[in-house]
């Protein structure tokens, strides 16, 4: 344990944590609250239109029912009441990993429903037509449901409305992600025309060269030349700049035409730099794979289910061994730089 804390970073066990991510064109409109625990994390969300929305990510402890577990669930639900308490007349969404069934009447299962209905919330039940798990330790063939969303009965449609568990190849993770609609009233126009469009970026490394100069070659055979602005000897030929500005944008549409049909683009941020060309084919792979699995009904045994989790522990091996060579090698490279005394490098 030590040794883990004096690592820097706390990862993997048993340093879970909560986040929540804000798209950035609604960052004006939402404000950190604080929970009073490490286990919940929590933001609110002012509109115009109706009262304002209390949002949570929940952590709560591993159900072992000890003791010690069980004072740790309840402290985080009061916490959670806490939450409520400080803001009343809001509407209210609690989501994560509640490591508790809801269907087994366990003393953490009966706080957490004495919760919801002192407070009158929707402990949501799941859309269990494909999986009926969100968490799955496919090694010693452990399922179970514990990710739950409760939540302020407004906010959701119907009278027994359905939590979505996203099963989804590229997902390395133990747990499923899971997903709800809500009804929120949209601030105003403005800020939907601020949002900021994502910025792609060509990776040439990737490639098809030769279908480029094919296809650009088509195209750019279609242009016109303008043989007389080309020849034009006056000074700085003022009387042709429109016909030379007009030829440099029909070859700049060409080229840009003919990359977008050769050249895979990336939305930029979301690479990592340590990523390659194998990890790739591991991911599509793992992505097949998961996708004819769900066809068939998504069985739990069976060699499809095991080359599953078979092709699934490949590509997980294969990112930390990614992640830990590169690691590796900017230490060896610092190490070098170090002991050479470049110390621009270094």
């Amino acid at each position: 344990m030590e040794d883990k804390l004096n690592a820097g970073i706390l990862s993997g066990r048993p340093f879970g944590g909560t986040a929540i991510l804000i798209r950035n064109h609604l960052v004006p409109n939402v404000s950190f609250v604080r929970s009073n625990t490490h286990r919940i994390t929590t933001v609110c969300y002012h509109t115009n239109d109706q009262a304002d929305l209390i949002i949570s990510s929940i952590y709560m402890p591993y159900n072992d029912r000890s003791v010690q577990q069980l004072d740790d669930y309840e402290l985080t639900v009061g916490c959670m009441q806490g939450i409520i308490d400080s803001h009343l007349g809001c509407f209210f969404i609690f989501g994560g990993d509640f490591n508790i069934d809801k269907y087994t009447k366990t003393v953490a299962c009966n706080c957490v429903d004495s919760f919801c209905e002192t407070n009158k919330l929707n402990w949501l039940n799941h859309d269990t037509s494909e999986v009926n798990y969100s968490y799955h330790a496919d090694v010693n063939r452990h399922y179970s449901l514990i990710d739950h969303f409760i939540c302020s009965p407004s906010l959701v449609d119907g009278a027994d409305p359905k939590v979505c568990i996203l099963v989804d190849g590229d997902n390395t993770s133990d747990h499923y992600a899971i997903s709800l609609g809500i009804n929120v009233a949209d601030n105003n126009e403005k800020m939907k025309n601020t949002k900021q469009r994502p910025q792609y970026r060509l990776r040439w490394d990737r490639a098809d060269l030769a279908a480029y100069r094919s296809t650009s070659d088509n195209l750019l055979a279609t242009i016109v030349i303008p043989t007389e602005a080309l020849l034009c000897t006056s000074p700085c030929c003022q009387t042709q700049g429109y016909a030379l500005n007009s030829y440099y944008m029909d070859i700049v549409d060409c080229l840009r035409e003919a990359a977008g049909c050769c050249v895979p683009s990336v939305r930029e941020g979301i690479e990592k730099h340590w990523w390659s060309p194998e990890l790739d084919d591991l991911k599509r792979e793992c992505i097949q794979i998961t996708n004819l699995w769900r066809s068939c009904g998504c069985p739990r045994s069976g060699y499809l289910n095991e080359t599953r989790i078979r092709t699934k522990m490949k590509y997980k091996c294969a990112i930390k061994q990614a992640v830990l060579s590169i690691n590796n090698e900017f230490n060896d490279s610092l190490a070098n730089d170090l002991c050479n005394k470049d110390y621009n490098q270094f």
